[in-house]
């Protein structure tokens, strides 16, 4: 299994990285499902709001800034 840095994925999908610890992804779930390897992708507002119980040590989403 390969595993990604965060400054890797944040890189991989032109993210910004704030408040980075050093952790290895070694997986992607939503929220809810996601562990310590794992990155918690939340694409829409349900995940966004379930990020507050994740285990995950760290979180990908998306926002669009309105002009």
């Amino acid at each position: 299994m390969k595993t990604f840095t965060l400054e890797q994925i944040a890189q991989i999908t032109g993210g910004m990285l704030t408040k980075a610890a050093d952790v290895a992804i070694t997986n992607i779930a939503p929220p809810k499902l996601a562990d310590e390897g794992t990155l918690a992708l939340a694409l829409g507002e349900d995940e966004i709001a379930n990020l507050s119980e994740t285990k995950a040590k760290a979180a990908l989403f998306f926002f669009i800034i309105k002009p």
